[in-house]
């Protein structure tokens, strides 16, 4: 038969329609369009998985392309070496005995220690004619010889990351009782331990811990260990206020643990799975979270300027405000003050849980719950002090905060006035990980621009403790004080003491 009008056994071999399942990074989207391109101009059966949605039925979607394919490409590179989902498709398709074909196309570290070392690999970062050949070629000789499924089938792998997915259906859900949240987050982290070193995985982790926060049934306790997790994940982007002049101190001595409120002690290839249609949830989230994490730094850098130019101190003068322990020990008759640790920058996470969370505030100084969002709020210095030895006579937090405005300093206190009010004469319970304690609270004294409360042990101990807070022109003296003798008169002459730095 002549050849223009017939066709050989082999020419129609050549044609045959190649099913193709591309093993890819989502980070290498960019780099796979030259790679897809080619295959198709060759009028092979190309499959990505770039229409899929979520969930379990992606997946499986994913391990049923695999088995019906004839060759499984592999867009090698740093990304896809990493990837736990592609590493996942390229084991099922070897105990499927597929043919593997890898094709580079971007970098990797090395070339010949990884899991496809053994195999012959096209090179396709740069394009050209003789790759594109040679990547055609390599695809026929691989399907010359068809091979069959084994029998019986091997089992499906897990869906990559499904702890991810199952997290992300879970905050659909309209109420998380405390201990479902505190689950989800020892999750989360346990995920970041696995998974942390991929960004995409990394990223995800963040973005459900942002849309934990954001939920209206989430517990300050929650709430605060996820801002300490995402603190450490993504770092204010403004630089960092300089570091306070030192302010010298006896040898710290390590603390002895009480109910006292205590300082903060991927997908890669289909990421986007997790969280689609939650996007605009976790953006809202992204803002109050750098609200929160970042208020020490970035969110006081332009209120310094304004600040400054109305007169109000300097964040390094803020530092000079508080009391040394020398200056507190004379104050309240005892040398053997020590400080505790450096000074802190930011208001405090609770190291516990409060059964009235509104009465937070009240029962400490310097309470991250009562600094949040305040109108106004720059910089904030604290410092906790006590006396030595392992069971300590006295103990103190003292704390300043410099607001934009004369007015904004009184309008917090005037706020917090209000929430101590509903405490006073009420029995709250405060629960640490060392220990439960129950408190009583006196009524609220004093009336603003200076407010004051007492609270002493439930259960009739010797411990007690006193709260004063008062606004000074842009600034706000912020002292707590826990003692067996006189706590009232203690945290007043403290607070004194500071009151006279400001005002001079």
């Amino acid at each position: 038969m002549p050849a223009d009008v017939g066709e050989s056994p082999h020419s129609r071999t050549q044609e045959r329609t190649v099913a193709l399942f591309i093993s890819y990074s989502r980070q290498d989207a960019a780099d796979l369009s030259e790679l897809a391109a080619a295959l198709h101009r060759s009028r092979q059966d190309v499959w990505i998985d770039q229409e899929l949605g979520g969930g379990d039925a992606w997946w499986n979607t994913i391990c049923e392309r695999i088995r019906a394919c004839d060759v499984l490409v592999v867009a090698l590179s740093n990304h896809w070496l990493r990837s736990k989902p592609c590493q996942a498709e390229l084991r099922y398709a070897q105990a499927l005995n597929k043919p593997i074909l890898p094709v580079r196309i971007g970098p990797v570290d090395n070339m010949r220690v990884n899991s496809l070392a053994e195999l012959q690999i096209v090179d396709y970062e740069t394009p050209t004619a003789q790759s594109g050949v040679e990547l055609i070629t390599a695809v026929h000789v691989l399907t010359a010889q068809p091979r069959s499924l084994p029998d019986p089938l091997p089992e499906q792998p897990a869906v990559p990351y499904g702890y991810l997915m199952r997290l992300g259906d879970a905050m659909a859900d309209k109420e998380i009782s405390p201990q479902q949240q505190l689950q989800m987050l020892v999750e989360l982290k346990a995920g970041l331990d696995e998974d942390g070193d991929d960004p995409s995985a990394r990223s995800d982790i963040a973005q459900l811990m942002r849309m934990l926060r954001m939920r209206h049934d989430v517990t300050f306790r929650t709430r605060t260990e996820i801002d300490n997790v995402l603190a450490s994940l993504e770092p204010a982007s403004a630089p960092p206020e300089p570091e306070p002049p030192a302010v010298p101190k006896a040898a710290a001595v390590p603390a002895t643990p009480t109910p006292q409120r205590g300082g903060a002690a991927a997908m890669t290839s289909k990421r986007w799975i997790i969280v689609g249609a939650a996007v605009a949830v976790v953006a809202v989230a992204i803002g109050a979270v750098l609200l929160t994490t970042s208020r020490g730094s970035a969110g006081s850098a332009s209120q310094e300027s304004s600040s400054a130019a109305a007169g109000a101190p300097a964040a390094s003068d803020l530092s000079a405000l508080l009391l040394t322990p020398q200056e507190m020990g004379s104050i309240i008759g005892d040398p053997t003050l020590l400080a505790d640790q450096g000074q802190e920058q930011r208001p405090r996470i609770s190291i516990g849980t409060l059964s009235t969370p509104g009465c937070e505030g009240a029962f400490g100084a310097l309470e991250g719950s009562a600094y949040e969002g305040a109108t106004g709020l720059g910089a904030v210095r604290g410092e906790p002090v006590h006396s030595a030895g392992p069971d300590p006579r006295h103990r103190v937090y003292q704390a300043v905060a410099r607001f934009t405005s004369a007015a904004d300093a009184s309008s917090f206190v005037q706020e917090q006035a209000t929430r101590w009010q509903g405490c006073g004469g009420t029995d709250v319970t405060f629960t640490s990980p060392q220990s439960t304690q129950s408190w009583s609270f006196s009524p609220l004294g004093g009336a603003p621009p200076k407010i004051w409360m007492s609270r002493r042990v439930a259960d009739g101990g010797a411990t007690g403790c006193h709260h004063t807070l008062e606004a000074v022109s842009d600034v706000v003296v912020d002292v707590d004080t826990c003692s067996a003798d006189d706590p009232v008169g203690i945290a007043g002459r403290i607070a004194n003491a500071i009151i006279d730095k400001v005002s001079r």
